[in-house]
């Protein structure tokens, strides 16, 4: 897991006068009036705006396990706090002030997201505390699962490249609290236990000290990139560095390069393959991966992480800022 910089703005379909928004405050009038009232949920966090802000946000990444979204698996839009109930408090009811709050919101695979003994609907409290209602402060809440968009991990939670598996654990010294939510995320994902995921996270300690043997310029490059945080398992190469090599460790402009580099080289395929849809549904799948993809960018665009390079010049570069330019508007 590594941190994830939420950017300081809200897409255009969860602003009060979005679909979102709107459905947000209809949520809040039935639940004020009858806290027992059954509500929908549209899924209007799935809208193109939404999950390009997410992408922007982390990558093809999933923020709890950190192994790639591969080419079946877009990722989900996963609610941190479960929007419609609790599987630890069945009498709570579900977050659902919060179910249209970017805030809320993380990219996960399928997998952590939608397994019964993984996330689902789970959202369990540290030392039984207890979930917190609507009006009540939900910073102070004592939820044992780390959230990588608020909790800093960096330094405080360590995978040993030493041990066979590459062990996830909570460094030394990080406190109680802190041990207690590592302890917990790590049962809930199977960071330690699931076999596939263990082998990525080996696979990527094996290559990275690899590439550090060689010391080639070449191998440098590879190990920086793959330091990235927009890349697989990228928290382990980071930990592997910030030991051994430091320098190599990527800058916040190097890593927004990578990510605008990426997400062109998706655009162009997807725009190459758009006069070649021959059916409804295929034009409607490239154009929504074509609408997400310019999201990204406007987002980057409007709060970048860094401030080179300058995302405006790279999509006039790419002669695609005519396209850009008004979602960023919209933000």
């Amino acid at each position: 897991m590594i941190e994830i910089r939420r950017p300081g703005l809200v897409p255009p379909t969860l602003q009060a006068t979005g679909t979102g928004g709107r459905r947000s405050a209809t949520i809040q009038s039935a639940k004020v009036i009858n806290p027992a009232a059954k509500v929908a949920f549209p899924s209007y966090w799935n809208e193109v705006d939404v999950r390009g802000a997410l992408y922007a946000c982390h990558g093809r990444v999933c923020a709890y396990c950190c192994d790639s979204l591969p080419r079946n698996d877009r990722g989900d839009v996963e609610h941190f706090r479960p929007k419609s109930e609790v599987k630890e408090a069945p009498a709570h009811g579900g977050y659902w002030w919060v179910a249209y709050e970017f805030s809320n919101y993380l990219m996960s695979c399928s997998l952590c997201n939608r397994l019964q003994k993984r996330k689902n609907s789970h959202f369990p409290m540290r030392f039984n505390g207890r979930h917190r209602r609507f009006g009540q402060s939900l910073s102070a809440e004592p939820r044992a699962l780390l959230d990588p968009s608020v909790d800093t991990v960096s330094g405080r939670l360590s995978v040993d490249v030493q041990d066979p598996i590459c062990r996830v654990a909570a460094t030394k010294g990080s406190g109680r609290v802190f041990q207690r939510q590592v302890r917990d995320s790590s049962a809930m994902f199977k960071w330690n236990i699931d076999g596939r995921l263990v082998s990525a996270r080996i696979r990527a300690r094996d290559e990275a000290l690899a590439h550090l043997a060689q010391g080639t310029p070449a191998a440098h490059s590879a190990l920086t990139e793959s330091a990235i945080r927009y890349q697989p398992h990228a928290w382990v190469v980071r930990q592997i560095l910030a030991v051994q090599a430091p320098q190599l460790l990527p800058t916040p402009q190097q890593e927004l390069q990578w990510l605008l580099d990426a997400f062109w080289e998706e655009l162009r395929v997807e725009l190459a393959l758009r006069p070649t849809a021959t059916t409804q549904a295929d034009v409607e799948t490239i154009e929504k991966a074509i609408n997400e993809l310019l999201w990204a960018f406007a987002v980057l665009w409007k709060d970048p992480p860094a401030a080179i390079p300058d995302v405006e010049a790279f999509t006039i570069g790419k002669n695609f800022d005519t396209a850009v330019r008004p979602l960023v508007a919209l933000l």
